[in-house]
C-alpha cells in the first residue's frame, strides 16, 4: 500500500545525552530454578548512535534519525517503509507492535538510526522488561543504501526484530534473525534473500536455530523454515507463528546473567504439532526434504519463492548405480534438527533395476529418512520413508525406478527430540548408509 510521507515532517536534533545508556526496568523476586541455567546473557543496554536530526511519522510509532551530513531523502524513504512495516505486522497479520522504549530517541517511539558504515542491520536491546515476562525494546540500526529494494529489506527486517523482541525477549538470536527475515517476507511479498539462503543451506548439519548470531547470514536463511510452516499450516491470522514469537514466554528474576530459556520455541511447537501425523517431527522431515529440492522444478512448496536450483542442498556424496554396493558414511556429526543428502544416480541403472539401502545411525539420537525419486522432468516422489528411527537401524528396498534418475537419501537427526534452541548441542550423531543393487 502506497503512503505519501506527510509534510508535516520535520527535523528535530537530539542531544549528546542521547547516546548514553540507560538503566533496565526489572521485577525483583526469587524463583528456583534447576541447575545448570543455559539461555541468552542478559544484553547490556546498547549505546545508540549520535542522531543530528530526526524525521518522525505523526500517525505511526516510529522515527528515523540521521547521522551528521545524513541523506534526508533515503530517511524519508525508511520512514515510508517503516511506517508500511508496522501497519501491516499490526494491522495486516496481527502480530503486537514493538515494546514502547520510553523516552530513549526523545520519546516512546521504535527508532531506526540510518549509518554509512557498519552492519547492515541490526536490531539493539537498550531496555529489558520481565513483568510480566521477559520482553525487550529495541532501537534498529541500518545501513544506508540507494538500492530501493535493499533498504526495503534492512527496514522491514529491523522493524520485524523489534516486533519479535518486543514479544519476547528470551528468543535466541539466530531465532530472531530468522523470525524478522520471515516476517518481513510476509510485508514485502519478496523472495529470500539469496545470500541468506545460500548461507544456511552450507550448513545442513547445523541445527535450525544454531548457534547462529543476529547478524549471522545463515540465521536470516533459517527463516526458510518459519516461511514453510507458515505456507503448509499457518492460518491467515498466523497464529501458529504468532504463538511461537509469544507463547514461549518466562519471567527471569532480577540477579540472574541469563534470561531464563523454558519454555522455548520447540516446546511450544511441540505441542502445536501433537495431533499432526508424525507430530513435530514429521514437520522437521518434511522440511528437510524441502530444503534438498529447493529452487529445483521438485520444489512443489517454493520454499525460497524463486527457481534457482543453486539453493538446493548440496549432496555430500554422490554415488553411480554402477558403483554399488558402496559403504557411504556421513563426513560429518549432525546436530540435533541438522541433516545431510546422498545423492544415488541412475543413469546407468537397467530396465528394472532395483537398489537396496541400509541406514546405521549412532544408536543415542534418534533419526528419520526419507528417499525421494526424481524422474527427469524434475517430478519427485517423497513417499518412501521411515518413522522415528529409535535403534539406529532401518532399511528399504527400491524396486520402482524405471523413468527416474536419482534418488536422495535425506538424512535428520532428532538428537534427544528435546532441539534447546539455547544450550550447545550435544547430542550430536553420525551414521552411514549401505547402498547395494536390491533382490527379488
Amino acid at each position: 500500500m502506497g503512503l505519501a510521507l506527510p509534510a508535516a515532517l520535520g527535523l528535530a536534533f537530539a542531544t549528546s545525552a542521547e547516546a548514553q545508556p540507560l538503566g533496565r526496568a526489572v521485577d525483583t523476586g526469587e524463583v528456583p530454578w534447576p541447575d545448570p541455567v543455559v539461555g541468552q546473557d542478559v544484553p547490556l543496554d546498547g549505546v545508540r548512535p549520535v542522531s543530528e536530526g530526526v524525521l518522525r511519522s505523526p500517525r505511526v510509532p516510529v522515527s528515523v534519525h540521521l547521522a551528521a551530513g545524513g541523506d534526508v531523502v533515503v530517511a524519508q524513504e525508511a520512514l515510508r517503509l517503516a511506517e508500511r512495516a508496522l501497519d501491516a505486522l499490526e494491522f495486516g497479520h496481527g502480530f503486537p507492535p514493538p515494546l514502547p522504549d520510553g523516552a530513549r530517541g526523545g520519546d516512546a517511539t521504535l527508532d531506526l538510526y540510518l549509518a554509512d558504515d557498519g552492519p547492515a542491520m541490526e536490531a539493539v536491546v537498550d531496555r529489558l522488561e520481565s513483568s510480566p515476562w521477559d520482553r525487550a525494546s529495541v532501537f534498529v540500526r541500518v545501513r544506508t543504501t540507494g538500492d530501493h529494494a535493499l533498504l526495503r529489506r534492512r527496514v522491514t527486517e529491523g522493524v520485524a526484530r523489534a516486533v519479535v523482541l518486543g514479544a519476547k525477549a528470551d528468543h535466541p538470536p539466530a531465532f530472531v534473525a530468522a523470525a524478522g527475515a520471515s516476517l518481513a517476507r510476509m510485508v514485502t511479498g519478496d523472495a529470500a534473500d539469496p545470500e541468506a539462503v545460500r548461507a544456511f543451506q552450507a550448513a545442513p548439519a547445523r541445527a535450525i536455530f544454531g548457534g547462529w548470531g543476529q547478524g549471522d547470514a545463515a540465521g536470516r536463511g533459517a527463516g526458510m523454515f518459519l516461511d514453510y510452516i507458515t505456507a503448509r499450516w499457518d492460518d491467515e491470522e498466523h497464529k501458529l507463528v504468532r504463538s511461537l514469537l509469544v507463547a514461549p514466554v518466562v519471567h527471569t528474576p532480577l540477579g540472574w546473567h541469563r534470561l531464563w530459556d523454558e519454555p522455548d520455541v520447540f516446546d511450544i511447537a511441540r505441542r502445536m504439532f501433537r495431533d499432526e501425523p508424525g507430530r513435530l517431527e514429521a514437520a522437521l522431515m518434511d522440511f528437510s526434504v524441502g530444503r534438498a529440492l529447493a529452487g529445483t522444478r521438485a520444489d512443489a512448496d517454493r520454499l525460497t519463492g524463486t527457481d534457482d536450483p543453486t539453493h538446493a542442498l548440496r549432496p555430500f556424496r554422490l554415488v553411480r548405480h554402477a558403483d554399488l554396493p558402496r559403504w557411504v558414511p556421513s563426513d560429518e556429526a549432525l546436530e540435533p534438527t541438522g541433516c545431510a543428502v546422498v545423492e544415488l544416480n541412475l543413469d546407468d541403472v537397467p530396465l528394472r533395476g532395483t537398489v537396496a539401502g541400509w541406514f546405521h545411525g549412532s544408536p543415542w539420537q534418534r533419526w528419520m529418512v526419507r528417499v525421494v525419486r526424481i524422474a527427469g522432468d524434475g517430478r519427485a516422489v517423497r513417499d518412501l520413508g521411515s518413522d522415528v528411527i529409535a535403534d539406529g537401524e532401518w532399511s528399504v528396498q527400491l524396486d520402482l525406478l524405471d523413468g527416474y534418475t536419482r534418488v536422495l537419501f535425506v538424512v535428520l537427526n532428532l538428537g534427544d527430540m528435546t532441539y534447546e534452541p539455547d544450550q550447545p548441542q550435544s547430542a550430536n550423531g553420525t551414521f552411514a548408509i549401505n547402498l547395494a543393487r536390491g533382490g527379488r
